[in-house]
């Protein structure tokens, strides 16, 4: 497979394995692809596309059926009518569109998957727990705070925080909590009115 397919289903691309989760399947009246989607693959876009000849493609009607199923994956079946001829074929085509961005139905600054993946539904409305300033677990990070920081909304354990501030000679040394997939930058200002810069090194 090549790599965009690697990154989209996230798969390992350095390992020979196929994944397991791509499975085409038929009835009497349709047919259904699954597949798993890499949640974080928000600049990658699929299509299923059908062909009577090989030759000639064209996007197939089909509707697509979404689950969140753990570890950044979205399950999603695409279910279509199966035509009149006596062969079709079909197939993913994935396209890279750096542009996109996450869905985000109602425009509070979390992208639905984030919402469906930690308070259920399809993630596209919003209730007393899942709003964009609701705190559900108590922790003083409100909702946007937990999505930028990559943390879980409904666990007071896991939050942005400072450990530890320590000095070593002339230095200064901070620990904080981090999750993986971010990036953190330290900043230092003479007051807070001021502006900041990045003044330190990790």
């Amino acid at each position: 497979m090549p790599n965009l397919l690697e990154y989209a289903f996230h798969t390992d691309p350095t390992t020979a394995t196929l994944p397991t989760t791509l499975r085409f399947s038929k009835s009497n009246s349709s047919v259904t692809l699954e597949f798993n989607w890499n949640l974080a693959a928000s600049d990658v876009s699929w299509v299923i596309e059908t062909s009577v000849d090989l030759r000639s493609w064209q996007p197939a009607a089909v509707t697509a059926y979404t689950s969140y199923v753990g570890s950044g994956n979205m399950r999603i079946s695409a279910v279509g009518p199966i035509g009149s001829e006596s062969r079709r074929f079909y197939r993913l085509r994935l396209s890279q569109t750096s542009s996109q961005l996450p869905q985000d139905s109602n425009g509070d600054g979390i992208p639905d998957w984030w919402k469906q993946k930690y308070f259920g539904g399809d993630g596209t409305t919003t209730n007393s727990l899942s709003c964009a300033t609701c705190d559900p677990d108590g922790d003083g990070m409100n909702n946007v705070s937990e999505f930028q920081t990559g943390t879980d909304p409904t666990n007071s354990v896991s939050a942005l925080r400072i450990l530890e501030i320590a000095t070593e000679a002339d230095d200064m040394l901070l620990t904080w909590t981090a999750v993986g997939g971010k990036r953190y930058a330290l900043q230092t200002t003479t007051g807070y009115k001021g502006g900041y810069s990045k003044g330190f090194v990790d």
